[in-house]
């Protein structure tokens, strides 16, 4: 899913690995793809689980862990914004944006921002790759609005920086990890489920109590 690599990083390839080790044999197919066509995928039984951003509100879906993620602008060192301790979506209002596509949930929520703040975006790229988002961001071309990396090492790892987007016209992002209702799985992927929710616990308590000593 381009929406929970956004969100995850290389923090999930990183956990397939520690999980391939303890449970030796298994074979991983991903799928990446937004998240309206991955809760599609996942009701018609061509997913045994997803990560999604936004609300999921599909009737057969149950969602098994979920989080509130504040939204940040990546910007790139050298930018006039790059010193700043937080932004306003009218400090962006100058600059080139790389936004999500129309593909994207969070289209939506993003021209429902830029509407109340009044501002007229300069959008320089639209994608449905969070990846790209990113990396243009880290090159300079443009703003990216992004969500941090679950793995706060990552952080900078490819140049930039993550600015807390304060302004009351902004709401966070709900990351969510998803099954079909009433599906049994099989019991290598009940065990996965478990202990993919448990490292997602591990790191929102870790990020806490992170943000607590910074405070």
């Amino acid at each position: 899913d381009s929406d929970d690599a956004r969100y995850l990083g290389l923090a999930m390839p990183r956990f397939l690995a520690r999980f391939a080790k303890k449970f030796p044999g298994l074979t991983f197919n991903v799928q990446v793809y937004n998240s309206p066509q991955l809760v599609e995928m996942l009701v018609n039984d061509q997913l045994d689980l997803t990560l999604t951003f936004g609300n999921v509100t599909h009737p057969d879906v149950s969602i098994l862990y979920s989080r509130l993620l504040p939204l940040h602008v990546h910007v790139a060192a050298g930018h006039p914004l790059f010193e700043r301790e937080s932004v306003r979506l009218s400090d962006c209002a100058e600059h080139n944006l790389a936004l999500p596509d129309g593909t994207m949930w969070t289209k939506l929520q993003y021209e429902e921002m830029m509407s109340k703040a009044k501002i007229r975006p300069r959008v320089t790229l639209e994608t449905n790759s969070y990846e790209l988002l990113r990396n243009v961001a880290s090159e300079g071309m443009a703003l990216a609005i992004l969500t941090l990396p679950v793995d706060f090492s990552l952080i900078g790892a490819r140049g930039g920086r993550y600015i807390p987007l304060k302004d009351p016209r902004v709401k966070p992002q709900r990351f969510s990890l998803c099954v079909r209702k009433e599906r049994n799985l099989p019991l290598p992927v009940a065990t996965f489920i478990t202990e993919l929710t448990a490292a997602l616990v591990r790191v929102e308590e870790q990020q806490d109590a992170l943000r607590a000593r910074r405070d």
